[in-house]
């Protein structure tokens, strides 16, 4: 099954931006829209916010045909699970579903919850989701943090966050009435035009990378340019999850360390959009698998350093 073609052309598109942008710190940027409330947390980030980022979408594109070799006790039994919860209308049926898909006991990797994204001078943000590490390396005699693979997170929990956010903020109006309609103007205003151009995969992506980075401690950076971080997302259209890729260099992930200082080299943030078809759901797993771990089988896996980190 081949991504929708709507899909494949619309969503190709880049935002435009000023030139220079790239050669500014995150603060300069900001202050290019002193009328605008930049630093934001990320469920109120905006079109605006990825600009300023450089941030750009290509895809989605097809994915490709590798399958991972995975051998599962009772993976008939593990397929009908999967599709009862990821059927299901409650976007923690299928979170549970990911969760049971790439972290159930039999496979390659371990489940844990949640990130922060840090912004130097600002309190760190918890971004709700699940991720993913390398079973083998979280159990054992292993010392230290795992950096993580890939990170999930379902569209109906991203629209739920995002609107108990907007009440929230407009609480406090003179009536019930308008309360609720101001939350409604923000709800829509907060929402990404193009539904896969979502602003929050985008902060997922760098607290990924972040946690990635600080996971491989000072010895191992101070040989690496960057890190891959890997997003999955389940969007409503029920036929497809969607797998969001790139690169964060050292000196992005420095510039929200200190976002005062300006980059050695001009800092943008290409972002690959993957669509991979959820049928059949008997191959999905190892179609998943493969593209996560970009393996066709768990001996040629290693480990998780050089699966995130580049040089």
């Amino acid at each position: 099954m081949e991504a929708p073609s709507f899909q494949l052309s619309d969503f190709a598109a880049t935002p435009k931006t000023p030139s220079g942008l790239e050669a500014l710190s995150i603060h300069q940027r900001a202050r290019r829209h002193p009328r605008s409330r930049i630093v934001v947390e990320p469920l109120l980030w905006t079109k605006l916010q990825l600009e300023l980022l450089r941030c750009t979408f290509s895809g989605p594109f097809p994915a490709p045909l590798a399958i991972m070799k995975l051998e599962y006790p009772s993976d008939a039994d593990c397929t009908e699970t999967f599709e009862a919860f990821f059927l299901g209308g409650r976007y923690r049926d299928r979170e549970d579903a990911v969760r049971y898909l790439l972290g159930g006991m039999y496979g390659p990797l371990e489940t844990f919850s949640d990130l922060y994204f840090c912004l130097g001078g600002y309190r760190s943000i918890l971004l709700p989701c699940s991720y993913f590490c390398l079973r083998d390396e979280c159990e054992g005699d292993n010392i230290g943090p795992v950096p993580p693979i890939v990170a999930h997170i379902d569209y109906r929990h991203v629209v739920w966050m995002r609107e108990m956010k907007t009440v929230r903020l407009c609480n406090g109006t003179r009536s019930n009435r308008s309360s609720a309609t101001l939350a409604e103007v923000k709800k829509k205003r907060f929402a990404p035009k193009e539904p896969l151009h979502e602003p929050y995969l985008v902060a997922l992506l760098i607290a990924l990378a972040q946690q990635q980075w600080r996971s491989l401690g000072p010895a191992r950076t101070k040989q690496l340019s960057g890190v891959n971080p890997k997003v999955l997302y389940t969007s409503d259209d029920g036929e497809f999850l969607y797998l969001y890729t790139t690169s964060v260099s050292s000196a992005l992930i420095g510039m929200f360390h200190d976002p005062a200082v300006a980059p050695t080299a001009p800092q943008s943030l290409p972002v690959q959009i993957i669509a991979i078809a959820c049928k059949p759901l008997n191959t999905l797993r190892n179609r998943v698998m493969a593209l996560v771990l970009s393996a066709t089988s768990l001996e040629e896996v290693g480990k998780s350093d050089d699966l995130v980190a580049y040089k």
